[in-house]
């Protein structure tokens, strides 16, 4: 008789070690972690180390303008922004309405607490203050003639204004020697009138 051969044994399963590796190889590598974030630039906390370029003083003084279109020192600021940031025609302009607008209402804001002269003086100076910037300003502009007649104008202003202070001194001056001699005099009359 003839025997049969036993029957085949099943193929062996693959080995752990063998079907690990081969699962590392198809299994994608995951990526390296993200660089940490640089650090944002330090913000400045205290107002006076933030540095004053001209366009942070342009925005500064056009806030208050904004805030107060006809108080004269912001228009003043910003005008002077304005020619640091080589834009002398927007100066010109903010330099006729803070004339305009110093002019008007100088003598109501110290009217009340001072002297009319002493209120006129403050006109004066802040007049002149203001040609003298807007003369700057139209010499930036091309327009020597503007620029001449400004600078003409707060000249008389401020020679009117040391005319003035001489001749307030001078009658300081000359009422006190007049005190010392009237007073010299007084004791002169007195004194002959005793001894008569």
């Amino acid at each position: 008789a003839t025997t049969s051969a036993p029957p085949a044994a099943p193929p062996a399963a693959p080995s752990a070690a063998v079907h690990n590796h081969h699962h590392h190889a198809t299994q994608p590598q995951p990526h390296p972690p993200p660089a940490p974030a640089l650090l944002p630039p330090k913000v400045h906390t205290d107002a006076a180390e933030v540095p004053l370029t001209p366009a942070r003083r342009w925005y500064l003084a056009n806030q208050s303008v904004e805030a107060n279109p006809g108080v004269p020192a912001g228009l003043v600021v910003r005008a002077v922004a304005f020619l640091a940031m080589g834009r002398p025609w927007e100066a010109v302009a903010d330099l006729d309405r803070a004339l305009r607008f110093a002019v008007r209402d100088a003598t109501t804001r110290h009217g009340a607490t001072t002297s009319s002269s002493e209120s006129r003086r403050r006109v004066d100076e802040e007049e002149a203050r203001i040609r003298l910037l807007r003369g700057h300003a139209h010499t930036a502009c091309l327009s020597y003639d503007r620029a001449a007649a400004d600078f003409a104008t707060a000249a008389e202003i401020l020679e009117a204004l040391d005319a003035e202070d001489g001749r307030d001194s001078g009658d300081l001056h000359a009422g006190m020697n007049g005190g010392t001699n009237g007073s010299k005099k007084k004791t002169k009359s007195s004194s002959s009138s005793s001894s008569s």
